[in-house]
């Protein structure tokens, strides 16, 4: 067996409690503090050596001197001949000391670890310098990929704009129209300020520009569009193209006249068959994009499917046939007539949540092919193919807001792109051939998504993905969850050809023989000419700003290389070199923010210069385009006296409060060579805030650090002497068998504090209090000076130890064991003990004389308390709780002294405030019942008064009041608030009321319950189903009906549409007024009933007023989609319908319903107008 491992003897020991400090051992001489209590015990015998190793700047501290490792390696010793390394082995002591960041945080002398990276790297202090001078961003950047399309800019919400844009721009025929539009020869000049000309512009600058996205601001300010308000892409799309389509019309081709209609515009029509006489009532109606409705999973074929299903009209619902002159059975259908070349379909993913009373977006995903045959929905036509070449996507949870982006093929390079905003990439293409069966990639579950480009994939990886759904990309949405309705079964699942999304939003499919192929059509002299003017501007910007960049780059090198220089002699080479003590992080700034500003404010001086000597006028144009032709060196002379001021450098985080170096901060300094800091402040033109050596430690300071570290170490000596002449003590005591002895008293807190390592009582720097400090004074002496009574609050020390005490405490008096106590206080305490005795008997006659009132509960009016009929008495509340508090401590808690109950009376009229008939006055009233006879025995032993007294003639019978109800004043009462509650009931409505208008109450508790099938209910139960669900909400006399129900909607989850709220019996109709305008008073009790939604459906063909189509709303109003761009001379008869239409309704701005013209409301949400 090992022998155990001795433990080697300390020194010194340890006190309990105390941190073992390696710097306290004994012969560890190079601490900071190590010469505090061993060579000063006082403050006098400081000298500057000791200042100086208090800040590790002495030879005793032995920081290490780390080489610097910005200077160059020094040269290797030559090696020895191989006849002397036969005979010679060389040691060397000189080994350089380890140098890390742990180990030389807190080392004066190591600038090893403070961060030069910016300087240090060539990069990356270009980068900094062309941020710091505002070069901007390199123009080179923006130019454009030849491998793909240009993109569109955000002017801040316009993706829905420039989404719709792509998708128009990749239909070849669409373009050549564009581009083929002429102005008329007196319109010429308007022509060019229009939508269409601009529109012109963006297609040919996508086109022919020579940047990576196009700034399309001419044709959104054409427009008329908010750049700061986001819009529905639908919409846009909708608005849009009815505008160019009038402007098409303009045109003198006839194919251009028609270019909307042959190209984007379909047929359907809406009947109704009879089933007796085969009667057919027919409307035809124009779409430019085909709206579906979907569920979760649903696939695209079969949501159209669904929406041409014929419906049956029967029973209550048959059809007035016009021809049989009466209701017959019939059938409803709808039906494609016409398929457009380029097919839309607007996904309804935007839908009205009637509970939160607002827009909402859809997760639900749908399953679209790449192919899909429209021929099967087009009676009497064959097959018809479209090929999907577009997909517009919503990113987002909410209707409000979110953001728009196209995934679209372009078809002269065949394959797909994602465009989003300014950035465009490639995507995986689309229509991957399917796999084997016994491919094992197929069981894997992956996703596929499009937005991939697997040009880099490896090519195994390759072959594993291939043959899996595809997903277009989606938000980082939670997607639904699953539920029997929506659950998708094997039928519904995507085949290898289908796309599944949960944010697709548009798609565009078009057919095959839609003679795509076309010769292409240029753009006009003119916008090939405006777009070659936009390409030069953009060469010319991009050569100005790389010769910017050569100057600013020589500039830099030649600073860096300065800046260099200084950080290979800013170490010291001795400790006691001449150097500048500064902060690391003094340093740190230097190097990361003032010499790079003060290069850039030079290198902007002499830019500036350099301009005004070539006589280029103005002080921005000369910043701009001239460049300096010099390099910057030493002898480079700058102009500006803004250059020429030097940058100040803070020390503030190693300066003390008498302005020199504080010891305390001693971590935080570093310092530097004399020679590095003339030249940080001649090369960088930058300086110190101050100079400090290492003589400039403050004096003051270090004298109450020192007081601080010697209390430290004094302290614990201390502390061990006193329990040492204590601990003697006890054995004396011990061995002589007597508690008795000479002794001085001490306060116990104050000698268990004192006693700690860390006393709680001590300040730092300062002195610990005396034990007769005034905290501590009275636990010992009384307030006549003499010995205290209070005998637990002091303690019995030695003689011995108390002399230890006098010592560190010389102004301290102790009191000697044997003092009497204080003859005054102990008289003053007998007195004292009798007011209890007297107290207690009192308190002990008045709960005989009240022992009902002492024992039974404190009951409110309208609370039985199962006594007969009688007189009763109203006395305050909080008077019965004290006083009842009293008699149980009568020596503890103060007596009431008095019972007034002119509370319960008002000052003009001398009647009753409060009705105690009436629950909600009762319930904020600080009002108990009495019975007389006890109210008799409180005014014999208080003063008591007025009485105001109430009596029944049964139990269950309502208080009959001897003083009246002052109308007038309880009215006052109840409406003069700022803030109050009130109750909200929801259940049965009582329809009976008294002659107050106010709902009838049995003992202040409502109607009597009725029993049910004879089972015996408990009272809990009876009121549950009575009152029903009762609720608090706190109101403002502000707040409106509308925000009223807001809240019950949040309380008891009944939408605002279903609730009817009634206050004494009248329903709160109008949303708009508030509880002031219905007088509704504090506490009073609302009823909530709730409505069961009912939805009524029209037999006529015609739509009923409230069953009409949503208007667009007012989001593109002031715009020229919706003629806020045109005269009266060119309304069209249409736009002129669409403007008595839009005048004859009220579009509610909430929730979109389409309201009649005089309503004041909506009848949908109640939103006043």
């Amino acid at each position: 067996m090992a022998p155990k491992r001795k433990t080697a003897a300390t020194s010194a020991r340890v006190a309990p409690g105390k941190i073992l400090r390696r710097a306290n051992l004994a012969g560890n001489t190079s601490a900071p503090w190590a010469w505090v209590g061993l060579e000063v015990v006082s403050s006098a015998g400081i000298t500057p050596e000791h200042r100086r190793m208090s800040c590790g700047f002495s030879k005793r501290s032995k920081h290490k001197l780390c080489r610097n490792i910005h200077s160059p390696k020094p040269s290797k010793p030559d090696s020895p001949t191989p006849e002397e390394s036969e005979d010679v082995i060389i040691i060397s002591d000189d080994e350089e000391p380890v140098c890390t960041s742990k180990l030389c945080k807190t080392n004066p002398n190591c600038l090893n670890h403070i961060d030069t990276d910016c300087w240090l790297e060539e990069d990356a202090t270009r980068t900094a310098f062309a941020k710091a001078v505002e070069l901007g961003r390199d123009p080179f950047l923006n130019s454009r990929d030849p491998d793909l399309p240009a993109g569109l800019k955000n002017l801040g919400a316009t993706c829905y704009a420039n989404a719709s844009l792509q998708v128009w721009f990749r239909d070849p025929v669409f373009r050549n129209g564009v581009y083929q539009c002429r102005p008329t020869a007196d319109s010429e000049e308007r022509f060019k300020k229009s939508p269409l000309y601009q529109l012109q512009v963006t297609f040919a600058a996508l086109q022919e520009g020579m940047q990576c996205y196009f700034n399309p601001v001419r044709l959104v300010n054409s427009l008329r569009l908010d750049t700061t308000e986001q819009q529905d892409a639908q919409e846009f799309s909708k608005l849009f193209m009815s505008h160019l389509d009038t402007e098409f019309k303009k045109q003198a081709s006839p194919r251009l006249r028609a270019l909307v209609e042959d190209r984007f515009q379909g047929k359907q029509v809406y009947g109704t068959r009879c089933d007796t006489c085969q009667y057919q009532s027919e409307r035809e109606s124009d779409f430019l994009e085909m709206e579906v409705n979907f569920k979760n999973n649903s696939k695209l074929a079969d949501c159209i499917a669904n929406s041409l299903q014929h419906e049956r009209l029967t029973d209550d619902n048959q059809y007035l046939c016009p021809q049989c002159l009466c209701k017959r059975n019939a059938t409803r259908y709808t039906e494609l007539r016409l398929l457009p070349p380029v097919l839309h379909f607007s996904l309804q993913r935007f839908v009205y949540d009637f509970n939160a009373m607002e827009r909402k977006k859809s997760k639900n995903s749908i399953v679209f092919p790449l192919e899909i045959d429209m021929g099967q929905h087009v009676k009497g036509m064959g097959q018809a193919m479209y090929e999907l070449r577009g997909v517009l996507l919503h990113k987002g949870a909410s209707a409000y807001h979110g953001h728009y982006e196209a995934q679209v093929f372009d078809g002269k390079s065949s394959r797909w792109y994602q465009f989003n905003d300014e950035e465009v990439t490639k995507i995986k293409q689309v229509g991957k051939p399917p796999i084997a069966e016994n491919d094992k990639s197929k069981k894997d579950p992956d996703v596929i998504n499009v937005e991939d480009d697997d040009e880099n994939r490896p090519a195994q990886l390759k072959r594993k993905l291939k043959g899996k759904r595809r997903r277009i990309e989606d938000s980082d949405e939670e997607r639904p969850k699953p539920t029997e309705a929506n659950a998708p079964g094997p039928a519904k699942l995507a085949t290898i050809n289908e796309i599944t999304s949960r944010d697709a939003y548009m798609l565009i499919y078009t057919r095959k023989d839609a003679g795509n192929e076309i010769d292409e059509t240029a753009p006009s002299e003119d916008v090939l000419e405006l777009v070659n003017l936009l390409n030069k501007r953009f060469e010319k910007k991009c050569e100005q700003f790389s010769e910017k960049k050569k100057a600013a780059d020589e500039f830099i090198d030649a600073r860096r290389s300065q800046v260099n220089d200084i950080l290979e002699t800013w170490s010291i080479d001795n400790v006691d070199g001449e150097s500048l003590v500064v902060s690391g992080q003094a340093l740190a700034s230097w190097l990361e923010k003032h010499a790079m500003e003060q290069a850039a404010r030079q290198y902007k001086a002499s830019v500036a210069s350099e301009s005004k000597e070539n006589g280029q006028p103005g002080k921005d144009d000369a910043a701009e385009e001239s460049i300096p032709n010099g390099k910057a060196g030493k002898g480079v002379h700058f102009y500006g006296a803004q250059a020429n001021e030097p940058s100040c450098i803070p020390l503030e985080a190693i300066v003390c409060l008498h302005g020199k170096l504080d010891p305390q901060r001693a971590e935080a300094m570093k310092r530097i060579s004399a020679i590095a800091a003339k030249k940080i402040e001649s090369e960088t033109n930058c300086k110190f805030e101050q100079s400090f050596t290492t003589d400039d430690v403050c004096e003051l300071c270090v004298e109450n650090c020192f007081a601080e570290e010697l209390y430290e170490f004094q302290h614990p000596q201390d502390v061990r002497e006193f329990e040492e002449f204590e601990a003697k003590e006890r054995e004396r005591r011990k061995e002589d068998g007597s508690s008795e002895g000479l002794g001085y008293w001490i306060s116990k807190s104050w000698l268990r504090d004192w006693k700690l390592n860390k006393p709680k009582m001590h300040d730092w720097a300062k002195s610990d209090p005396p034990p007769d400090a005034d905290e501590w004074r009275d636990n010992t002496r009384c307030e006549h000076n003499s010995l205290s009574t209070r005998r637990a609050t002091r303690l019995k020390i030695s003689v011995e130890a108390c002399t230890v005490l006098t010592r560190i405490f010389p102004t301290w008096i102790p009191i000697e064991t044997d003092a009497e106590e204080c003859a005054i206080c102990e008289a003053n305490a007998d007195l004292v003990s009798g007011d209890k005795k007297e107290m207690k008997r009192l308190a002990e006659n008045e709960k005989a004389k009240l022992k009902n009132l002492h024992l039974s509960t404190i009951f409110l009016p309208g609370q039985g308390d199962g006594s007969a009929a009688g007189v009763f008495a109203m006395v305050p509340a909080d008077f019965l709780k004290s006083w009842r508090a009293w008699v149980h401590r009568p020596t503890e808690l103060q007596r009431p002294e008095e019972v007034h109950t002119q509370q319960f009376l008002c000052t003009d009229h001398g009647q009753l405030l409060y009705d105690p008939n009436c629950p909600s006055d009762v319930e904020h009233t600080n009002v108990a019942i009495i019975t007389e006879q006890e109210w008799t025995e409180l005014a014999q032993s208080y003063s008591a008064g007025p009485t105001v007294t109430i009596h029944r003639s049964e139990a269950s019978a309502p208080y009959e009041l001897t003083t009246p109800i002052c109308d007038v004043c309880r009215n006052k009462w109840k409406t003069q608030w700022e803030t109050a509650h009130l109750t909200v009931r929801y259940g049965r409505r009582s329809t009976s009321k008294n002659a107050s208008g106010k709902q009838p109450t049995t003992n202040g508790k409502g109607p009597t319950p009725t029993r049910k099938n004879g089972a015996r209910q408990s009272k809990r139960l009876r009121q549950g189903r009575e009152l029903g669900d009762r609720r608090r909400i706190m109101v403002e006399k502000s707040t409106t009906v509308k925000e009223i129900k807001l809240m019950i909607e949040k309380e008891l989850q009944i939408a605002v549409m279903l609730q009817r709220v009634y206050h004494h019996g009248r329903e709160l109709l109008d949303s708009s007024k508030s509880v002031a305008d219905l007088e509704i008073c504090a506490n009073d009790e609302l009823e909530v009933e709730e409505e069961h939604e009912i939805l009524e459906v029209s037999d006529d063909d015609a739509p009923s007023a409230k069953k009409r189509r949503r208007a667009e709303g007012k989001a593109f109003g002031g715009t020229v989609l919706v003629g806020g761009g045109t005269t009266e001379e060119e309304l069209t008869e249409d736009d002129d319908l669409m403007r008595s239409l839009a005048a004859s309704v009220r579009t509610c701005q909430a929730c979109t319903f389409v309201n009649c013209e005089g309503a004041m409301s909506c009848e949908m949400c109640t939103t006043p107008f």
